[in-house]
């Protein structure tokens, strides 16, 4: 779920996904820069405090005050534990790894939140906040698209306190098993929204099942942990590829020193 923007949709022979005009000719994006195709920087990224208070900004999701635990399935129908979203730092920053590995940006985090209300002026920083509220109208989370879109509430993660998730076991594509109670897989519902927070939207219909795909009914209560090539060239679109990592300056004299030393053998055995 996302705010309601207008969609870009672009598809191509094997790829189909959809961003978010800035109404400016460009997408909304991180990085200072709307032009498709430009680095993200580094988005920092932060747990909403218990009692953060919400905002009409994201209407039936963040009604109330902030929760800082929400329900994980103990395995298929066997009950719930209430579990705070702290304990679960390490899938999130793996998600995030992810989606930093396919395109020009990088994630820290946690960073520490101020606790101000959701989308307040003051509350910048960290740039996406993760959390969880009751929703008023059910649900599982909510991702926002990044700025532009309209206050510090831009880019946050919510998820619903009164709903229910599981880390379904299996492989990316099985279907939930029948005893799970869950409708929704944790990994795959955090990794969907944050493609929305990172300025993805739902893609149309084209036979596949990307993770932001929700639209087809095909892919509904799946295991979709991994992204695709729909994911990744939305990404790419948004960002560009994935910066390369420069070598280190002694491993760059380690490598140029052994060329050096396997060329000089080569001449020896020439001679």
């Amino acid at each position: 779920m996302v705010v309601g923007l207008g969609l870009a949709v672009l598809s191509g022979a094997a790829q189909a996904y959809a961003t978010f005009p800035d109404g400016n000719g460009g997408v909304l994006k991180w990085g200072g820069d709307n032009t498709p195709g430009t680095p993200g920087g580094s988005v920092t990224w932060g747990f909403i405090p218990e009692g953060t208070a919400g905002s009409a900004y994201c209407d039936s999701a963040c009604s109330g005050t902030a929760k800082t635990s929400i329900w994980i399935e103990n395995s298929p129908g066997t009950g719930y534990t209430l579990t705070p979203l702290t304990d679960l730092v390490g899938y999130i920053q793996a998600a995030f790894d992810k989606w930093a590995g396919v395109a020009n940006i990088s994630f820290v985090g946690p960073l520490s939140d101020s606790g101000l209300p959701i989308n307040h002026a003051g509350a910048g920083v960290p740039d996406i906040r993760i959390g969880a509220f009751d929703f008023s109208s059910g649900g599982g989370a909510v991702g926002y698209a990044p700025p532009p879109n309209g206050g510090t509430g831009s880019g946050d993660i919510i998820f619903a306190a009164n709903s229910f998730y599981a880390f379904q076991p299996g492989n990316d594509g099985d279907l939930f098993p029948s005893a799970s109670t869950a409708p929704n897989d944790f990994e795959s519902l955090l990794l969907h929204e944050m493609g929305h927070a990172l300025g993805l939207a739902h893609p149309p219909v084209g036979g596949g099942c990307p993770v932001m795909q929700v639209v087809d009914s095909a892919c509904w209560f799946r295991i979709n942990r991994e992204l695709d090539a729909d994911d990744i060239a939305g990404a790419q679109y948004l960002y560009g590829a994935p910066a390369a990592v420069p070598l280190p300056a002694a491993a760059g004299l380690f490598a140029s020193g052994l060329f050096g030393v396997l060329a000089s053998r080569r001449k020896r055995r020439m001679v």
